[in-house]
């Protein structure tokens, strides 16, 4: 890596679990589609995803203020305001393949007189930074679909494995190619950033970001950064 100094790196996601009052998007309509249908995987695994403008729907039970990130239990896209998408432009993340999420009515209850603001969600199949070391990272028996490239590993061993000790995300030595906020072989929905993408939501008060160090790997009790 470039530097005396090795940049500090988060995974990075909207906090909506852990943070009451945003809404959550419980279903995604046009747009959303199977892309692909791999007969290699056993059995048949029909590939998901989106190539442009997707329409969503809330919750209308949940949410009183309209987040930066907000989450989506359909398919775990990562949604971002035009607002948080403007302040990442602004500090130099220019690079981010983006479409809209076009939220539908019926709004949420308490929101219904509140439009929301613009939403995008980001191409995380382009977006790929790094390439991780799934060994060092917790990972059992690791293998990709030849056909569809899906990625999978022994679930139940991985479970223990991550579970038994702190396994932090690492990435293969010289594969970030230098990306502030990116993807990795991992998967094109989960997504990693440098302090830089830390520093900008804390400078413009963007809400509902959960980055947690690399160092504390998959961890889901973390609450992670206070970074407001």
């Amino acid at each position: 890596m470039i530097g005396t100094h090795p940049p500090k790196f988060f995974s990075v996601r909207n906090n909506s679990l852990r943070k009451r009052g945003f809404p959550w998007i419980q279903s995604l309509g046009r747009g959303f589609r199977e892309f692909f249908l791999c007969r290699q995987c056993v059995p048949a695994r029909s590939i998901m995803y989106a190539a442009g403008p997707i329409e969503a729907v809330c919750d209308r039970r949940k949410g009183v203020e309209w987040p930066d990130v907000i989450g989506c239990g359909h398919f775990p896209f990562f949604i971002l305001s035009e607002s948080a998408l403007d302040a990442f432009s602004e500090a130099g993340l220019v690079d981010l393949p983006h479409h809209g999420v076009l939220i539908q009515t019926p709004l949420p209850r308490k929101l219904e007189r509140l439009p929301p603001p613009k939403y995008f969600w980001l191409d995380g199949k382009r977006m790929k930074g790094a390439l991780l070391d799934f060994e060092a990272s917790g990972f059992v028996g690791v293998r990709f679909c030849p056909e569809c490239g899906t990625r999978t590993d022994d679930i139940g061993a991985t479970f223990s494995r991550q579970n038994s000790r702190v396994c932090p995300f690492a990435f293969r030595e010289s594969k970030w190619n230098g990306a502030q906020l990116f993807t990795t072989d991992l998967s094109p929905c989960v997504f990693f950033c440098t302090e830089t993408v830390v520093d900008c939501a804390r400078k413009k008060k963007l809400t509902n970001f959960r980055f947690i160090p690399v160092e504390e790997g998959a961890n889901s009790k973390s609450k992670g950064l206070d970074y407001m």
